[in-house]
C-alpha cells in the first residue's frame, strides 16, 4: 500500500541497506587498508587482486539480480545483500589468515550488487510516482552517510583495533537486513491489466536502447567512473598514510 508511512519506512530501510553495503562492506576495504596490510603482510599486487575479486563479486551479484528480481521481488535479493555484508565483515573481523580475509572481503564486496538494483523495483511498487525520484535520491545518500561514519571510525581504530570496528559493521549490517526484511515486498510484480505480456519485446527494446549510439557517452562515463573509483577507494587512504609517514605533508 502506498502511504506516507510506507514511503518513510522504505526510505529509512533503503538508506540503511545502501549505507552498510557500500559505505561499510565495500568501501571499508580501502579505508582500513593500512591496517590490513600491516596485519596480513599484503603486497601491492595482493591489494589489487583482492580489489578486483571484490568487484567481480559485485558484478556477479548484479547479473544475478537482473535475472531474479522479476520472479523473486526485491526482498530476498536485498536480504541476500545484507547477509553478504554482515557475514563478510564479520569474517574479516575474525580472519586469522589471508584466505579468510579474502573470502570475507569478496563476500562483503558483492553485497551492493544485491542491494542497490532491486530498490528501484521496491520504490516503484510502494511509493507514489510523484515522490519516487526523491525517495531514490534519499536512499542513495546512504552511501555518503555511512562513509561519513566509517571514515572517523578508521581513525579511532588506530587505538581500539580495526577488528572491533568491523564487528560493529557486521552488527549494523545485520540490523539493516532485518529492517529490510520487514519493509520490502517479495514475489513477482503484479502484472498490469493493460499489459499484454510482451516481456520478450520489452527486453529487446531495452537491449536496443543500450546499444544506441547516443548511449555510448553514458557507457564510457560509467566505465571511467568505475576505473577511477576502483583505484581511489583501494589506494587513497594508503597514499595519505604513506605521505604522512614520509613527511610529505
Amino acid at each position: 500500500m502506498r502511504t506516507p508511512r510506507t514511503t518513510l519506512q522504505l526510505t529509512g530501510a533503503g538508506m540503511a541497506a545502501i549505507g552498510v553495503s557500500f559505505g561499510f562492506a565495500r568501501y571499508g576495504y580501502g579505508l582500513f587498508l593500512p591496517d590490513l596490510r600491516a596485519d596480513f603482510g599484503l603486497s601491492v599486487a595482493d591489494v589489487g587482486l583482492i580489489g578486483s575479486l571484490g568487484y567481480a563479486g559485485y558484478l556477479a551479484a548484479l547479473l544475478a539480480v537482473g535475472a531474479l528480481v522479476a520472479r523473486l521481488g526485491p526482498r530476498p535479493l536485498v536480504v541476500t545483500g545484507g547477509l553478504c555484508a554482515a557475514a563478510g565483515t564479520l569474517l574479516v573481523a575474525a580472519a586469522d589468515g589471508t584466505g579468510w580475509l579474502v573470502t570475507g572481503l569478496v563476500l562483503a564486496g558483492s553485497s551492493p550488487g544485491w542491494a542497490w538494483a532491486p530498490y528501484s523495483d521496491a520504490v516503484d511498487r510502494l511509493v507514489p510516482p510523484a515522490r519516487q525520484s526523491g525517495v531514490l535520491g534519499a536512499i542513495a545518500t546512504g552511501t555518503a552517510c555511512a562513509v561519513a561514519v566509517s571514515g572517523p571510525l578508521a581513525l579511532v581504530a588506530r587505538d581500539t583495533g580495526w577488528r572491533a570496528v568491523w564487528v560493529l559493521f557486521g552488527v549494523l549490517a545485520l540490523g539493516a537486513t532485518l529492517w529490510n526484511a520487514r519493509v520490502l515486498p517479495s514475489g513477482p510484480r503484479p502484472r498490469a491489466r493493460t499489459d499484454p505480456g510482451t516481456d520478450g519485446g520489452s527486453r529487446a527494446a531495452v537491449v536496443r536502447g543500450l546499444l544506441r549510439r547516443a548511449a555510448v557517452p553514458v557507457h564510457l562515463t560509467a566505465v571511467l567512473y568505475g576505473l577511477v573509483g576502483a583505484v581511489y577507494w583501494a589506494f587513497a587512504v594508503e597514499a595519505v598514510e604513506t605521505g604522512r609517514g614520509s613527511g610529505g605533508g
